[in-house]
């Protein structure tokens, strides 16, 4: 899954959970870099702690936005 039907899943998992993925941005530039928050696939019994950032941005912080996303559910 990806592009538009990724993003419908997303915002579906916020109404259906009250919690989701955040975008990430730099704080440089403001540009969205990736996504951080919780994930909850179905197959799963617990939401997880995730991020994924764009290609070029990995060690940019990903990890510290997804813990600092948890204060914000």
């Amino acid at each position: 899954m990806g592009g538009v039907d990724a993003f419908v899943a997303m915002l579906g998992e916020w109404v259906l959970s009250g919690y989701g993925m955040f975008a990430v941005q730099l704080k440089e530039t403001g540009s969205v870099v990736g996504l951080a928050g919780l994930w909850h696939p179905y197959s799963i019994d617990e939401p997880e702690l995730a991020w994924r950032l764009y290609a070029g941005f990995d060690g940019r912080g990903g990890s510290r936005a997804a813990r600092a996303g948890l204060d914000r559910v």
